[in-house]
């Protein structure tokens, strides 16, 4: 209905199911697992993908249990750099300390001029503390070209929060048209 060129899962089904997902679909799939899976499936191709992209050792056992993923895709001839997030719901510490590696991990792509798409589940509200970091990153926020429509994405059956986010480097940013969040149709949940 909408020929996305990009969707993303963050709490994915099983990556034989995101797998046969893609196929039907003629789309190309990375896979993030973890607690809550998430997964990016594309109409372009996906050069290169990354687990847990963290800048130095191992991921410690107490972050990214959800996960956190990173994935490159050729847009035409050129790229463009994918990052998908599902940050720790419930403890604000650890949820803190995961922006932190995030931004590590995030900070060489955001120096650089490919455009950088960084969304997912990141478990706070605008009024946190976490929003003021990724925008002191240097990302923008898609949402403020929402043309005034609702951005509250939680809960799925009546949404009155936000805690998904989609991010852009100023690169890709610039170019932003709208956003939206989609709470009709099929992506509408009738408690009912």
């Amino acid at each position: 209905l909408y020929d996305p060129d990009i969707v993303t899962f963050q709490e994915s089904p099983a990556e034989e199911k995101v797998a046969a997902v893609a196929q039907v679909i003629g789309r190309y799939y990375a896979y993030f697992p973890g607690g809550f899976p998430g997964a990016v499936i594309s109409k372009h191709p996906i050069v290169e993908s990354q687990n847990c992209p963290l800048v130095k050792g191992p991921r410690p056992r107490d972050l990214f249990t959800r996960h956190w993923g990173r994935a490159v895709l050729e847009v035409a001839a050129h790229r463009l750099i994918v990052y998908s997030a599902h940050l720790h719901p419930s403890k604000p510490e650890i949820r803190a300390r995961e922006v932190t590696e995030a931004l590590k991990s995030m900070e060489h792509d955001l120096a650089g001029d490919v455009p950088v798409l960084f969304q997912g589940d990141l478990n706070h509200r605008p009024d946190g503390p976490e929003y003021r970091r990724w925008e002191a990153a240097g990302l923008v926020d898609t949402n403020t070209h929402n043309e005034g429509l609702a951005t509250s994405t939680i809960p799925s059956t009546t949404p009155t929060a936000r805690i998904d986010y989609i991010w852009a480097n100023p690169a890709l940013a610039s170019r932003c048209q709208s956003f939206r969040v989609l709470f009709e149709g099929g992506f509408r949940t009738n408690p009912e």
